[in-house]
């Protein structure tokens, strides 16, 4: 994680959410730079649908007949399709905040795997 960087602390209270009701939400996890940087990996991970031909990209709501009208498209992995994302600060940062809702020991390695689905926005009317 680079130096500029300081380690995403959870309150208790955050912990003690996620072992009751097993989720919580988190702001400002990440600086907005590289939010955008990250979008627009996505963007281009799912507009060029990579990992169709081997079954890592396909459809969560519907059938994989065609690559071109997906419902909702997923990627597993898709880390291994760009080393920039690869690379990104997210995964640091991402087992920091992990490690402790799990209350594992910082010095252990976790192993990450990445999933990414491509949600339509909610259209308020």
């Amino acid at each position: 994680m680079p130096s500029t960087l300081s380690p995403f602390k959870l309150k208790k209270s955050d912990i003690e959410q996620f072992k009751t009701q097993g989720f919580i939400a988190l702001k400002d996890v990440l600086p907005v730079e590289e939010i955008k940087k990250i979008e627009v990996i996505y963007d281009r991970l799912f507009s060029e649908k990579v990992g169709f031909a081997d079954g890592r990209f396909f459809d969560l709501a519907g059938t994989d007949d065609n690559a071109a009208q997906l419902k909702m498209p997923q990627l597993l992995g898709p880390s291994n399709f760009s080393e920039e994302l690869k690379n990104s600060i997210i995964f640091p940062i991402l087992q920091v905040i992990a490690k402790q809702l799990l209350e594992i020991d910082p010095k252990i390695v976790l192993h990450v795997g990445d999933h990414a689905i491509l949600k339509t926005a909610k259209k308020k009317t």
